[in-house]
């Protein structure tokens, strides 16, 4: 991380004639309105990143500020700073290198799926017709 500041840092501000700190000011202003903290970081926590003190410690929050800002200097969307990469296994046509906007939910089997439909519950048919039968089962016990 501390080498993606370095770079951030010294892509936005190595043209620069002001000072190391209030550069750092600004940055760090910058990464405050992107994560809309309302306590903002600070020109000393960037500084002791850089410096790699001990004690100082990088959130998700400001990862994920880090590379919306870079993304933004790099002329890319936003999107792709905020996404992660991972594997899928899809039936579907996907490209490679998609962006999934789904949320994970387990189906009947227990197996984690991202549904194409938000009303669909069940990954295949023979889960649908499973789980029938074990609340006709069920109703029949009661």
């Amino acid at each position: 991380m501390k080498l993606e500041i370095l770079a951030l840092y010294n892509q936005m501000y190595s043209a620069d004639s002001r000072n190391k700190k209030e550069c750092l000011i600004e940055l760090a202003d910058k990464l405050s309105k992107i994560a809309g903290r309302e306590r903002p970081w600070t020109w000393r926590f960037l500084n002791s990143l850089l410096n790699d003190n001990k004690g100082f410690s990088v959130s998700p929050e400001f990862e994920r500020a880090i590379h919306i800002l870079e993304a933004r200097q790099d002329g890319q969307p936003e999107i792709q700073a905020c996404s992660r990469e991972i594997m899928v296994l899809t039936t579907n046509d996907i490209e490679p290198g998609s962006i999934v906007f789904g949320h994970t939910t387990r189906c009947y089997c227990q197996l984690s799926v991202v549904f194409n439909h938000p009303n669909r519950k069940y990954c295949f048919e023979e889960c649908r017709q499973r789980a029938k039968r074990e609340r006709k089962k069920a109703a029949l016990l009661i």
